[in-house]
C-alpha cells in the first residue's frame, strides 16, 4: 500500500505528483495520512512541524518592498510574511491590497495605486522573499515543509519526493503536464514550468527554526 500524504494543491505537491509513488490527497484537514506536506507558515498555524524543508524561492517582491503593498490573499504564506519584514523594518504604518489574481496586482502597481507587489516568482522579477527577511535577520529555511506524522512511512515518502524532483529537473516541460493535469485547480502547464524553473528544488531535514516561527505568531491575526 502507498503511503498517504495530505498537502496543499500548489508546489510543494509538484515532486510527489510526478514520483507517483505516493496517494496524493489535496486538502487542510479530514483524512488520516503519512505524511502533510504545506507551506512552512500554514504549518505553524496547524500546530504541525516541519520535519523537512521543501523547495525555497516561490515568492518575490517587486520592485523592493513598499507600501502600499499587494499581496495574494489575506492569511496567504505571502501575507504573514511581508507582515513580519514590515514589522523587522520598523514600519508600522504600512498598508497591504489583497488581490486574486497577478495581472490585477500589476494594473494596481502600473496606475501608482499600490508600491510594490509580492507575488509569484514565476511571474515577478524581484528579490525573493525569503532573501529579503534574512538581510532583516529572520532565517527562512524553505518555503514549504513535510511534516512526518508516521515514522514508518518516512523513507519511502522521502524517496519519492526526492524522485519527484530528479524527473522534474531532467523534464520540466514534460512533468509540468504531468501536474497540471492531475491538480484540483487550474494551472497552466507554461505558468507551472516557469514556477519549476524559478524556484529552488529540494527536500531536506530542517532542525530549528523557532526564530521564524515566533516572528510568525507574532503578526498573526
Amino acid at each position: 500500500m502507498r503511503p498517504k500524504v495530505l498537502s496543499a494543491p500548489g508546489p510543494v505537491s509538484y515532486p510527489l505528483i510526478v514520483s507517483g509513488k505516493v496517494e496524493l490527497v489535496f486538502g487542510k484537514e479530514g483524512t488520516e495520512a503519512d505524511a502533510v506536506a504545506d507551506s512552512l507558515v500554514s504549518l505553524m498555524r496547524r500546530g504541525l512541524r516541519a520535519h523537512y524543508g521543501a523547495l525555497r524561492g516561490l515568492l518575490a517582491v517587486h520592485p523592493e518592498l513598499r507600501s502600499p503593498t499587494a499581496v495574494w490573499r489575506r492569511g496567504s504564506a505571502a501575507d504573514v510574511l511581508v507582515r513580519v519584514a514590515y514589522k523587522r523594518l520598523g514600519t508600522r504604518d504600512f498598508e497591504l491590497v489583497y488581490y486574486e489574481d497577478l495581472s490585477e496586482a500589476q494594473r494596481l502597481l502600473a496606475e501608482g495605486k499600490v508600491r510594490s507587489v509580492v507575488g509569484s516568482t514565476a511571474a515577478l522579477n524581484g528579490l525573493r522573499l525569503e532573501d529579503l527577511l534574512e538581510t532583516l535577520g529572520v532565517k527562512v529555511p524553505s518555503s514549504c515543509g513535510l511534516h512526518i506524522v508516521k515514522r514508518e512511512a518516512e523513507d519511502v515518502i522521502v524517496s519519492a519526493y526526492l524522485e519527484g524532483i530528479d524527473k522534474i529537473e531532467q523534464d520540466p516541460v514534460g512533468t509540468s503536464e504531468t501536474i497540471a493535469k492531475a491538480l484540483p485547480i487550474g494551472r497552466p502547464p507554461s505558468f507551472i514550468e516557469r514556477v519549476l524553473r524559478s524556484a529552488d528544488l529540494f527536500l531536506k531535514k530542517i532542525d530549528d527554526y523557532s526564530d521564524l516561527e515566533a516572528e510568525v505568531r507574532s503578526v498573526l491575526v
